[in-house]
């Protein structure tokens, strides 16, 4: 008698056994796909946040790409104690490397860089504040041996696009006795030029050989927005000024427009 429950007992645990079982397959595999769409749906979540993500940075870029670069946003230089001349406004700076100046015809049109750092402020735009009157032009060389030199030309224009940009300068004053002879007059009467807009006199693309845009003439004596290296020896497309650096590289530049009045 007791063997016959212990049996039957037995069997019905067989039974449970069998239809939990039956059950838990099912379950199992409805689990898996469930799994399966939730994997889908995230994925399809992130890939759409993504591209959102990637349309707002690349508006934020163009944005600060056309935006600062206007007489609104304009970075003026920071006048001595007591200093009553008219306010400078800078148009290139120098002085990290981070900002790449070999660019486009449109890049130098528009303006590009960093307004806090390195930059240039856009031909279109140096163009209308010499139209403005702001024909005075400062500028300031630093070295890697930390010597200071100061610049000025009593008048600097950039003529229109049509016009390609054409530098008109004259009036040079030199702040250093090391300065005496004029690197820029030989680019005077120049076109603009940048790697994909050849404007100099010479059979080779200036912009291309000496990695920036510039006022080319065949080809330089002096370029600012050329490559932007360490202290060492000059090489070929380094910034430059002829009297300057001719075998030490130019650790900051900075030029500036002024007002005559």
């Amino acid at each position: 008698m007791q063997h016959t429950d212990i049996g039957m007992v037995g069997d019905r645990f067989d039974v449970c056994d069998d239809v939990w079982l039956s059950h838990r397959r099912p379950l199992r595999k409805s689990h898996i796909r469930g799994l399966t769409v939730l994997a889908v749906l995230a994925f399809a979540f992130i890939v759409a946040c993504v591209a959102v993500l990637c349309v707002v940075v690349s508006t934020l870029r163009r944005n600060h790409h056309k935006l600062p670069f206007s007489m609104r946003n304009a970075v003026y230089y920071k006048k001595e104690t007591g200093d009553e001349a008219p306010p400078r406004i800078i148009i290139q700076r120098r002085r990290d490397g981070d900002v790449d100046f070999t660019r486009t015809w449109k890049e130098y049109r528009e303006g590009f860089g960093d307004l806090d750092g390195d930059f240039w402020f856009g031909n279109e735009n140096i163009h209308k504040l010499t139209r403005k009157g702001y024909t005075r032009l400062h500028i300031q060389l630093t070295t890697f041996d930390n010597i200071t030199y100061n610049i000025e030309y009593g008048d600097f224009r950039v003529r229109s696009e049509a016009e390609q940009y054409q530098l008109i300068v004259a009036n040079f004053k030199p702040g250093h006795l090391a300065l005496s002879f004029d690197c820029l007059i030989s680019h005077n009467g120049s076109r603009f030029s940048t790697v994909d807009r050849d404007n100099d006199m010479s059979k080779e693309n200036c912009a291309s050989l000496y990695f920036g845009g510039w006022w080319y003439s065949s080809c330089q004596l002096c370029n600012l927005n050329g490559l932007y290296r360490n202290n060492e020896p000059y090489k070929k497309g380094d910034m430059i000024w002829c009297s300057v650096n001719r075998y030490r590289g130019i650790k900051h530049t900075l030029m500036a427009l002024q007002s005559q009045s």
